[in-house]
């Protein structure tokens, strides 16, 4: 079969054909490598253990919280207006790799991937939020604290690990990276209206027994804690992505700067949990039950949108590459920011921020079930048998 016979099959299958040929193309030669190495696809070392280093960050946290007693107030006094520096230092850290690997210019490619682009945005923006609130007056009601944390953390979607979920899982990891585009230019504009308004219930709830100061839950400083945190690490990646495109080139940037970028980003991540589970040590050894709590409603919350999603993809006859992307994309969340915001405007001490750093803590288990059940599952792609019509991807078993 010619070259093109096959491009044009592959337009069946879902996405446009830039983005199935990057797809193809990457595939093939990652599994060409792997076969040749005798390795099958893998996380490296801090990736595979993450879960691992989180609960040893928040050993760390916590033994310096309850070593040091003053630490945690003298942690909160380095800030400037409402942003704590150590907290920025270690989100900055966690966001800006994820940008640098963004690519923006490619976002218009989506429009080639209507099918899986509104499968996304749909459940992204127009479920996620209000099902995770309906969750939270579930299971919360009576944790409004909480309860705030976990809804954050169901309005922000992901644009960091979705990539290496989608990898994983033998995902379309082109189409992944232009939905992760999308995503965080909506989340700049969309994010504080609906943290404001989902959360304001609960807050009202709290009243005076509030652990944060009420006055700062507007619009305008979560709209600027998104601006800080996620809007400028997006726009120096983009500067800093384009210098290094024209300086190094792309290969460069994907073999030789990716690693160490994901390791700067789990770093930050790290640094984080220890810092806020230093400050936050007293109350978690107070109520052991705050990691059960936010668990309940989060574990729903992936495994449900993950399968709608999913589901969705396979009842639109998508292939698996795509629908694995978009199950996995729907699924998963922005925890960085959700941090962010929590330790920004509700106070690094609040349980709203604690709620939040449990997140990463949860989501990182459940994810990679999410991957194994994909795998199990990829035979029955796309739907209408178009399986036997596309020709099969070479990749690493």
């Amino acid at each position: 079969m010619d070259d093109g016979s096959r491009q044009d099959e592959r337009k069946t299958a879902g996405a446009g054909d830039l983005l199935t040929g990057d797809v193809a193309e990457r595939m093939e030669h990652e599994g060409s490598v792997d076969h040749g190495s005798g390795k099958p696809k893998h996380l490296d070392f801090f990736d595979r253990y993450l879960f691992v280093w989180i609960f040893v960050c928040m050993g760390i946290g916590l033994g310096l919280g309850k070593l040091f007693p003053s630490l945690g107030t003298s942690i909160d006094k380095v800030k400037v207006g409402f942003v704590s520096i150590p907290i920025a230092v270690g989100l900055f850290m966690m966001m800006f790799p994820i940008m640098v690997r963004i690519r923006l210019e490619d976002a218009v490619k989506a429009a080639r991937s209507w099918k899986e682009l509104g499968i996304v945005v749909f459940f992204n923006w127009f479920v996620a939020p209000f099902y995770m609130y309906t969750l939270t007056r579930i299971f919360l009601r009576s944790y409004p604290e909480y309860a705030i944390g976990v809804v954050l953390l169901g309005i922000a979607p992901c644009i960091a690990m979705v990539l290496m979920w989608t990898y994983l899982a033998d995902g379309n990891n082109a189409l992944a990276m232009v939905l992760m585009a999308i995503n965080s230019l909506v989340q700049m504009f969309i994010f504080s209206f609906f943290a404001y308004f989902l959360t304001k219930g609960y807050v009202d709830q709290l009243g005076s027994k509030a652990t944060f100061d009420i006055s700062r839950v507007t619009i305008p400083n979560i709209a600027m804690t998104v601006l800080v945190f996620l809007g400028a690490p997006l726009i120096l990646g983009f500067l800093t992505r384009r210098r290094l495109l024209a300086t190094r080139g792309e290969e460069w940037i994907e073999h030789k700067l990716s690693p160490w970028m994901r390791v700067m980003a789990i770093a930050g991540l790290l640094f984080t949990l220890i810092v806020m589970f230093a400050l936050k040590g007293e109350v978690i050894l107070e109520e052991p039950m705050a990691v059960l709590l936010v668990a309940i409603p989060t574990t729903i919350f992936f495994f449900s949108m993950f399968l709608a999603a999913y589901f969705t993809a396979w009842a639109t006859n998508i292939n698996y590459e795509n629908s694995v992307a978009v199950g996995l994309t729907g699924a998963s969340n922005n925890f960085e920011l959700a941090i962010a915001v929590a330790a920004a405007v509700f106070g690094i001490s609040s349980r709203v921020a604690l709620a939040t750093v449990i997140g990463p803590l949860i989501e990182v288990p459940i994810m990679l079930a999410l991957v194994r059940i994909g795998l199990r599952t990829r035979s029955r792609f796309p739907r209408k048998g178009l399986s036997e019509e596309v020709p099969a991807v070479s990749q690493a078993e």
